[in-house]
């Protein structure tokens, strides 16, 4: 992993993941991150739960937002450059990433995780928004911004697609 920022990227697409969930806001159709889906995946991948978890919502996720901005010269946060997708995946694949079970209880303390990396508040922004150029996606500043987006759409219970273009 050659960026420090991933760690924080991974967080803040796992809190998304989760709260986009039907059983949070509802926002795709699946259930990967909860005590049932946990009971129901361990036996069938005893070693790779959290890696099974993670890439039921990393594709639950992607298909709702390339059908609201796009595919192309985009990249969204369930959508990123290769080198960035490869990294995350390193990470929770090499048992560097666990869930904060804290952050995960309930779609409230999720939100209040977001918003903690998010760093303060946004105005909220309906639909796609761009945020920048790709190469400002593995920045501090970037991850806060799309923390911001989202978890301002969350609150006002809008949809918000934060995006990059290249």
């Amino acid at each position: 992993m050659k960026n420090s920022a991933v760690p924080d990227l991974l967080s803040v697409r796992m809190l998304v993941g989760f709260l986009g969930e039907k059983s949070q806001y509802n926002w795709w159709p699946t259930s990967f991150i909860g005590p049932s889906s946990s009971l129901f995946l361990s036996p069938v991948f005893p070693r790779t739960t959290l890696l099974s978890q993670y890439h039921g919502i990393l594709e639950a996720a992607r298909r709702l937002h390339d059908e609201r901005i796009g595919l192309g010269s985009v990249f969204h946060l369930f959508r990123l450059p290769e080198a960035y997708e490869h990294d995350l995946h390193s990470l929770i694949s090499d048992g560097g990433y666990s869930l904060p079970l804290e952050s995960f209880a309930n779609k409230d303390s999720a939100l209040a995780a977001l918003e903690k990396i998010s760093g303060g508040d946004a105005p909220p922004s309906e639909g796609p928004v761009k945020l920048g150029n790709a190469q400002e996606i593995m920045t501090a500043g970037a991850i806060r911004s799309i923390s911001c987006c989202y978890a301002a759409a969350f609150s006002e219970g809008i949809y918000s697609y934060p995006y990059f273009v290249s």
